[in-house]
């Protein structure tokens, strides 16, 4: 199944697959990138608020429903040597997230020794299904009654909306939202007394 969708200003839309990209088809027509499209995609992504496209919370990213996210390129907008925003969107990709429960078992088990979990860096090149397996892996973990705490900075592994998560992530976890990580990790340790900390892209 498609892991994104491209959109490069002048461009056809493209879906993005294991095997490479592919044209996105209307018909016996590609679907071209116009910057009207980019527009709406940014319009509803921000639920039309000028203000919620802003850089320094959120990476150039925009989370979208169900763990999906909208990455963005064009013109940044500095301050003090910080991304403030971005203007002139110039391309986009839509992440699509998936939900695979079962991937993560066998390694639950490998973690888990003498009733702790042991600690655990999930690496791999981009676009190969870390976030994925770390989904599960929470999922596992909290299944076997571990008290996790997810730092869930951009909405991607829990997906929580209204309180809720969207995606599975066991029965014995708390996620912090929209949260940088650097303010989140104390904060939970402190307030949650978690046993497992989980978080996505470290860096």
């Amino acid at each position: 199944s498609a892991m994104e969708l491209r959109f490069r200003l002048g461009a056809p839309v493209k879906l993005v697959f294991p095997w490479g990209e592919e044209l996105l088809m209307q018909g016996q027509a590609s679907v071209p990138v116009t910057d009207g499209l980019l527009r709406t995609l940014v319009d509803r992504a921000t639920g039309f608020s000028p203000y919620a496209l802003r850089g320094e919370e959120a990476g150039l990213f925009l989370p979208l429903e169900d763990g999906c996210r909208l990455g963005l390129c064009g013109e940044a907008v500095m301050q003090e040597g910080q991304i403030k925003g971005i203007r002139h969107v110039s391309s986009a990709v839509i992440r699509l997230a998936r939900e695979r429960k079962g991937i993560a078992e066998a390694q639950a088990d490998k973690l888990i020794q003498n009733s702790t979990v042991q600690s655990a860096l999930i690496i791999s090149p981009p676009g190969r299904g870390k976030t994925t397996f770390l989904r599960d892996l929470i999922r596992c973990v909290s299944t076997r009654g571990f008290r996790v705490s997810v730092v869930d900075e951009r909405r991607e592994l829990a997906a929580v909306r209204e309180g809720v998560p969207q995606l599975d992530v066991g029965p014995t976890t708390d996620v912090l939202s929209l949260c940088p990580k650097a303010q989140a990790i104390p904060l939970l340790v402190r307030v949650m007394t978690p046993q497992v900390l989980a978080l996505d892209e470290l860096s």
